[in-house]
């Protein structure tokens, strides 16, 4: 089965009436959303990178208890945590874009002062606490 693209979809749901015709879209239509976690896939680059978790979050900036909650998957991370996990494990841009879907939270959009001034820092691999620095510098705040 070839895929839709979003506005085909936006059009069949447009017509959906009832119960039955939405649930009939849902077996036509699978979700292509991930059913990986945000803690099996943070953990799964930790490990292809051969990275340990301890200096991860070192580097990640974040108290060590919670971020090692977040990697258990008993704490629910906000968007900056996220970011910040992400960049001491030296994610590359995608992969941070992608863990920010698994999380369900917005992905770093390029016309948001904060978000560009991040995404240059990953893509420069700027560390957290440089990256605050210019996060700062700009006016901006910083990651949290």
């Amino acid at each position: 089965m070839q895929d839709k693209k979003t506005v085909e979809l936006l059009g069949i749901l447009s017509e959906i009436k009832t119960d039955e015709e939405l649930e009939s879209f849902f077996e036509e239509h699978p979700s292509t959303e991930s059913s990986i976690s945000l803690h099996d896939y943070l953990n799964e680059i930790i490990t292809i990178k051969n990275l340990s978790k301890s200096h991860v979050i070192a580097d990640s900036g974040l108290n060590r208890i919670y971020a090692y909650q977040i990697l258990q998957g008993s704490k629910q991370p906000t968007r900056d945590k996220v970011i910040a996990l992400c960049m001491g494990i030296k994610m590359d841009l995608n992969q941070i874009q992608r863990a920010l879907t698994i999380a369900g939270l917005g992905i770093l959009y390029p016309k948001n002062k904060r978000d560009a001034i991040i995404m240059f820092a990953v893509n420069k691999g700027i560390g957290i606490m440089d990256t605050n620095e210019l996060l700062y510098g700009m006016g901006v705040v910083v990651l949290e």
